[in-house]
């Protein structure tokens, strides 16, 4: 039940990120452009950086439905994760809080909570690589899919209620 919980979750977080980001070409313009803030100047660089973190989000979620090894099936969404962690992490050290668009053209601030939800995303695959999940019967792989879909929900909206419910917010 475990893989498949950790699989949706994952697969609907980095599903609505990829789609986000081309629905349109205003949607990817807009996250290939706001690649400036992790010091991206060149827009040759923030392409081809923004093209290959979509690829990546591609494959990281081809592999969570594919019946490869365990490690090799949330091995790499971790890591893209932390990879994405770090880069926000960076950024908001120079600033507190920055427009990232990471899921589409509409932008959100990226601070903490996107730092925080990640790593639990982190921890999530984590859990799924290293987890026994001896069983596979028919309500087992329902309650999964049903639980990571609620908890995908969560992770992908968990920022916009943190924003709404932060002090001085516009929201609150």
């Amino acid at each position: 039940m475990i893989s498949v919980l950790v699989s949706a979750a994952l697969g609907l977080v980095f599903g609505i990120a990829i789609w986000s980001k081309l629905r349109s070409r205003e949607a990817l313009a807009a996250f290939v452009n706001g690649l400036d803030i992790f010091g991206l100047a060149s827009a040759a660089r923030r392409r081809l950086v923004g093209i290959a973190a979509v690829a990546a989000e591609v494959v990281a979620v081809l592999l969570l439905f594919l019946p490869v090894p365990r490690l090799f099936r949330f091995g790499p969404a971790a890591v893209l994760i932390a990879g994405f962690t770090v880069a926000v992490a960076v950024a908001s050290k120079d600033r507190p809080s920055f427009t990232c668009h990471c899921f589409g053209s509409a932008g959100s601030t990226a601070a903490i909570p996107h730092v925080i939800i990640n790593g639990l995303l982190i921890s999530l695959a984590l859990a799924g690589a290293l987890a026994p999940d001896p069983s596979r019967t028919s309500g087992d792989l329902v309650l999964g899919a049903g639980l990571g879909l609620i908890t995908g929900t969560l992770a992908v909206t968990g920022v916009p209620i943190a924003e709404a419910l932060r002090p001085g917010s516009r929201r609150s």
